[in-house]
């Protein structure tokens, strides 16, 4: 009776019943909220072994659908090494479906990630890819989204004039559009760019109104967001206190959610705000927790910033050695990304090492000047 099973039929309908249950699963539990990111991470080795299991079958739907269900719990848990490599596949299922609406989505994620790992010439290659992809298909909403991100990373590379034309646009569409989440995000990033331009009335009303939408949508976590903003506002104009009620209004949200990514970022501020209380150990503490984190995560240009921090807080001690590789090693990552943050770091790196060749200069000639225990001058020497 058994040579008349069809083994590949029922291998294949195996499968489907597998990759089905997991699918379910994971759309069950795509709400972002900590439990469904515990309940995603508990069964992440199967939900992707079964994400492989499409692929491999080309059943490009479910490959689509899983990776829709599991983008946001892989990026905010620090999966980014998974979520890079199933972005890939997800754009190949999609493309391979003729579904463009999906593959302009999968690439802008892809973007993301590129930015946040530091890649911004990738970065800006995949935005204006999946733009122009969003503007074929008149994706009203898309284009805002991705104008949105691309004003992200022209404000990370300095280029202030532009992420402001950028965030208008991306306002503009999703005003007309009613999109109170979307609006939220832009006046959050507008009041970023305000504070960082020395505006700080401007990005306190920009800030307020972000954090109104927010609090009006339940957003905890867009609330938790705009609080360390308003944080980072306060501690600019010398409020440290203020600074520090915002910051640790923020941490909780965080911490519930398990968004490595944004408590570390947060834990970086929660350092300078440490030195510039006075408390040097606390400080350095918290910036070598924030590191381990971003290092982990793969954030190489938030782990740069607390290393700069970091050196910059050794060196006020005297302690240039240990600045020193610090410094190297965010230099040579905001060279890579085109950082903006270059042009900090390089004079503070010229300055260590100059002054490190000084005092080895000076102790090797002390060290020729010691004739049998005894300097040139006809001091005693040390022994």
């Amino acid at each position: 009776m058994s040579e008349n099973v069809d083994w590949r039929a029922y291998i294949q309908g195996a499968h489907g019943k597998y990759v089905t249950r997991y699918l379910a699963y994971a759309e069950a539990h795509r709400q972002p909220t900590a439990a469904d990111y515990d309940a995603l991470e508990a069964e992440l080795p199967t939900i992707l072994s079964a994400m492989d299991r499409a692929y491999q079958e080309e059943q490009w739907e479910q490959v689509r659908r899983l990776m829709r269900a599991l983008d946001e719990c892989l990026d905010v848990r620090g999966h980014w090494g998974e979520l890079r490599a199933w972005l890939e596949q997800a754009v190949r299922a999609a493309e391979a479906e003729g579904n463009k609406r999906d593959t302009a989505a999968f690439i802008h994620n892809q973007a993301i990630l590129a930015q946040d790992a530091g890649e911004y010439a990738e970065a800006r290659l995949l935005y204006q890819r999946s733009l122009d992809i969003r503007k074929e298909l008149g994706d009203q909403a898309g284009i805002a989204r991705t104008l949105h991100e691309l004003g992200r990373l022209a404000q990370k590379t300095g280029e202030y004039t532009e992420a402001r034309r950028l965030y208008r646009q991306s306002l503009d569409i999703k005003e007309e559009l009613g999109d109170r989440t979307g609006i939220a995000r832009t006046l959050h990033q507008l009041g970023r760019l305000a504070k960082d331009t020395g505006e700080y009335a401007e990005a306190e009303r920009l800030y307020q109104q972000s954090l109104d939408i927010k609090e009006e949508l339940g957003n905890r976590l867009g609330i938790a967001l705009t609080l360390w903003g308003l944080g980072n506002l306060a501690k600019n104009q010398g409020d440290l206190v203020e600074a520090r009620r915002r910051y640790e209004e923020a941490v909780p949200v965080f911490q519930e959610l398990g968004d490595r990514k944004n408590e570390a970022g947060l834990l970086g501020q929660l350092a300078n705000l440490a030195k510039a209380e006075g408390d040097a150990a606390e400080a350095e503490r918290l910036y070598r927790r924030a590191i381990a984190m971003t290092e982990a995560l793969g954030d190489v240009v938030e782990m740069s910033i607390d290393m700069f921090n970091l050196a910059e807080l050794c060196k006020a001690q005297g302690r240039l050695a240990e600045a020193l590789p610090l410094l190297e090693r965010a230099l040579e990552t905001f060279e890579r990304a085109g950082s903006r943050h270059e042009e900090t770091v390089r004079p503070v790196l010229e300055h260590v090492r100059g002054k490190l060749n000084a005092d080895s200069d000076y102790a090797e000639r002390d060290c020729q000047n010691v004739v049998g225990g005894q300097d040139r001058s006809g001091r005693p020497g040390a022994l």
